[in-house]
């Protein structure tokens, strides 16, 4: 067992059923927000789920950590949001954690402007240059598009890894659908409208 705690925003999501998926496996202690209605989707991991809309989620996190020694908080936090939000999952962590951006989602759905996404990845930057005075916490922005054409060799292991833990069935990712290619349209307007819970696997030889 990995003596570490992550939390992962929007945890009932795609990539972060992914990441609950990965953090089962290698034996960390997740804790994952997401709506009400979702909460069953986390805890199916093993992880434990914060409703982001009963509260403040960083309250939650500290006080479902605050048995840890030394400050209550996480070693890492993953989060798709983005923007301003990306302030409260810094606030989740503590001393040496590691934030981890990955989206901006806020500003995809209209909540955000262009300007708020960039200046969290201002404060991405900003955070990291000045680690040694935020008790060593730092952050970044990880783009699988950016690894890929900058560390390939990487990349390869990267994904080598993961299809290798998908063939002993060590992952299991969370289908919710398999539709025939020509569906894409309909499958893009399910996505805009959220809640799916997992994956649409679009198959150019579906017949069924």
């Amino acid at each position: 067992m990995i003596q570490c705690e992550g939390s992962m925003i929007g945890a009932s999501g795609t990539v972060g059923t992914a990441l609950l998926d990965l953090a089962r496996h290698f034996g960390l202690k997740a804790i994952g927000t997401c709506s009400a209605a979702n909460m069953s989707v986390v805890e199916q991991f093993g992880a434990t789920a914060i409703d982001y809309r009963a509260g403040d989620f960083v309250a939650s996190v500290r006080r479902l950590t605050e048995s840890r020694p030394g400050h209550a908080g996480v070693d890492v936090a993953f989060d798709a949001i983005g923007g301003s939000h990306f302030n409260r999952s810094f606030a989740c962590l503590v001393s040496g954690g590691l934030l981890i951006g990955y989206g901006s989602q806020t500003m995809g759905v209209g909540r955000e402007s262009l300007l708020s996404a960039g200046l969290g990845l201002v404060k991405l930057k900003l955070w990291n240059a000045l680690r040694l005075l935020l008790r060593g916490r730092h952050a970044l922005f990880y783009s699988i598009t950016a690894r890929r054409s900058a560390q390939p060799e990487q990349f390869r292991a990267d994904m080598n890894t993961l299809f290798n833990l998908l063939r002993q069935g060590a992952i299991h990712p969370v289908v919710i659908d398999r539709l025939p290619l020509a569906a894409a349209r309909e499958v893009h307007v399910r996505i805009d409208a959220g809640g799916l819970g997992g994956k649409i696997v679009l198959q150019p030889w579906h017949t069924a």
